[in-house]
């Protein structure tokens, strides 16, 4: 009963899910370097799958689309 309960709460209780295309490393002085305009190149190629994580921690993978003119995400594997 208490694990029951406990999944519901889990199960209700609002979840961080973030979406990562990419990521790249630089110095501090390319950083402050960097302006609007300014264009990053990230460590993955056009088209490659996006991380998504859930609270931090990996979840699954996804492509990058879009649905009703908004950006999108759909998920192409669930990690167990």
């Amino acid at each position: 009963r208490a694990a029951a309960v406990l999944a519901q709460a889990n199960a209700s209780s609002p979840r961080r899910l973030s979406v990562v295309y990419g990521s790249i490393l630089c110095t501090g002085a390319e950083l402050a370097a960097y302006k609007a305009g300014s264009v990053l190149e990230l460590d993955r190629a056009s088209g490659a799958p996006a991380e998504i994580l859930v609270d931090g921690k990996p979840f699954g993978r996804g492509v990058i689309g879009s649905k009703d003119g908004k950006t999108a995400v759909r998920l192409v594997e669930v990690f167990p």
